[in-house]
């Protein structure tokens, strides 16, 4: 059986690490904080990647937490309709896309590794600092010294990844682009149909929002993400 060593618990490690279960693969997971928390607001996952975890039979666990988004209305700074574009099956899409909370999608992910993999299967307090290999194996290496080897190692520790640092060292710093968001998510009242998301204002000044809670939906209301 070939044995995964996956760095980070996130969205990304955990999804791989079931995607790899069902190939047959042992697959461990190291995330670096001691204690995992659903922190985060809204993101969308897009059809492509919702027919991914619907083919993992993550579907009806979706559905349960996550908004289907129904389409995406692009509005002036003055609340007019512009124009509004279906999303998700309404689009022709095989899978829905969804918007959700992002803490809440991580923990659904790792119930779904722990349930099938086992409770061991992810560890936490394990940072990674980065990796050795050879012509059989890989290694983990981690800030408190230890070290895990396996056929294949995965590196998903995010944005500031000392796995990518280690394969690609020229390349440098990360390129600030000059847009400064402010995002929030509040409860309130359901703004239209629930399952619509809003843009308003033009390139270089917008507001973004959409809700991300079905539950609250189911009850009349919304928890309602925005960024400006």
């Amino acid at each position: 059986m070939t044995t995964v060593a996956i760095a980070g618990a996130g969205i990304g490690g955990l999804t791989a690490a079931l995607a790899l279960h069902e190939k047959g693969c042992e697959v461990t997971v190291f995330e670096a904080v001691d204690e995992m928390r659903p922190l985060g607001v809204g993101i969308n996952v897009m059809p492509h990647s919702s027919k991914v975890l619907h083919d993992l039979g993550l579907g009806e666990a979706l559905d349960a937490i996550a908004i289907r988004t129904r389409c995406i209305e692009y509005r002036t700074k003055y609340g007019h309709l512009i124009q509004s574009d279906p999303r998700s099956v309404e689009a022709g899409f095989e899978a829905p896309q969804y918007s959700i909370h992002r803490g809440e999608f991580q923990f659904l992910l790792l119930d779904a590794v722990r349930a099938r993999l086992g409770q061991g299967a992810v560890i936490a307090g394990k940072k990674s600092v980065g990796f050795e290999q050879d012509d059989t194996s890989a290694t983990l290496l981690f800030e408190d010294g230890s070290r895990h080897t396996a056929d294949i190692v995965i590196g998903a520790e995010g944005l500031r990844s000392p796995t990518r640092a280690q394969l690609h060292r020229d390349e440098g710093p990360l390129s600030y682009e000059g847009t400064m968001m402010f995002r929030g998510a509040v409860e309130m009242d359901i703004i239209g149909d629930g399952r619509t998301m809003v843009i308003a204002g033009n390139h270089d000044m917008k507001f973004v929002t959409y809700p991300i809670s079905e539950p609250l939906r189911q009850e009349g209301k919304a928890l309602t993400n925005w960024v400006a």
